[in-house]
């Protein structure tokens, strides 16, 4: 009786380990297109929004569940020939596994960093 509960806590927590390092792969790729994203852009106002959208639409994109996401973009170096650190982090929730609801969530966070074209003019 107590081995199908045993078993079953197992499968949700092999299913709980892929969510945390699928979520994890896409926070880093949803980075590093907002970072890309944030350098085409004339002024740091502009490139932060961007930045934010990108990461959105990158992880809206792959049927990926995001809780309370986060966007933030450092524009300190952005000039030509400068950088844009982007770092996106969100919350993977454990409480709709099937067999046995882990409790909370756990937060992953990718940051990015990408250069500003040496040619690319900008607005400080």
């Amino acid at each position: 009786m107590v081995a199908p509960i045993v078993v079953f806590g197992l499968v949700d927590l092999t299913v709980a380990g892929g969510r945390v390092n699928d979520s994890q792969a896409r926070v880093d790729s949803a980075a590093h297109a907002a970072a890309r994203t944030a350098t085409l852009y004339g002024t740091p106002a502009a490139a932060a929004a961007a930045a934010r959208r990108e990461a959105a639409a990158s992880l809206g994109q792959a049927r990926f569940s995001c809780q309370n996401m986060s966007v933030q973009t450092d524009t300190s170096g952005f000039r030509a020939g400068g950088t844009v650190r982007v770092v996106v982090s969100c919350d993977v929730a454990f409480t709709d596994l099937n067999f046995v609801p882990l409790p909370g969530s756990k937060t992953v966070s990718g940051d990015a960093v990408s250069v500003v074209d040496t040619y690319h003019e900008t607005t400080p």
